[in-house]
């Protein structure tokens, strides 16, 4: 799939990297994420949809068997939320939309219900206060 300046919402673009990650075609998904975010940037979008687009380039990772190359986008997308007024919310927003619909949904789809449980407890237990723990 060739990505060319044909997608003009952030919807489109969401669908078509989610469509690359289900073909496996990382480079096409990371090209797509581009447009979603120069048009984020130009539309002064900043909500819901933005970890959507995040999430479907982590899948698109991870289907590619790229897992710890999507890891560390995900942490540069955490990361960029430092000095924010907002950070937690943005960083545990952003964490349950990865877990649920990124991670949950990507092993559910290569059969390993294991690991799909296994991140959702993690993600459960992250809300958990340490001392209660």
């Amino acid at each position: 799939m060739h990505s060319q300046q044909l997608l003009s919402s952030p919807e489109s673009c969401i669908a078509a990297i989610e469509a690359c990650a289900q073909i496996k075609d990382l480079e096409a998904a990371k090209g797509i994420y581009q447009q979603y975010r120069d048009l984020a940037i130009n539309q002064s979008t900043n909500d819901v949809l933005d970890n959507r687009a995040y999430t479907a380039l982590i899948k698109a990772y991870y289907t590619s068997g790229e897992e710890e190359d999507g890891l560390r986008f995900f942490e540069r997308i955490i990361q960029s939320y430092n000095g924010t007024l907002n950070r937690d919310e943005l960083a545990r927003n952003l964490t349950d939309t990865f877990v649920v619909d990124g991670l949950v949904d990507h092993y559910l789809t290569t059969g390993n219900l294991h690991q799909a449980l296994e991140s959702l407890k993690a993600n459960e237990l992250s809300r958990v206060p340490a001392h209660v723990q």
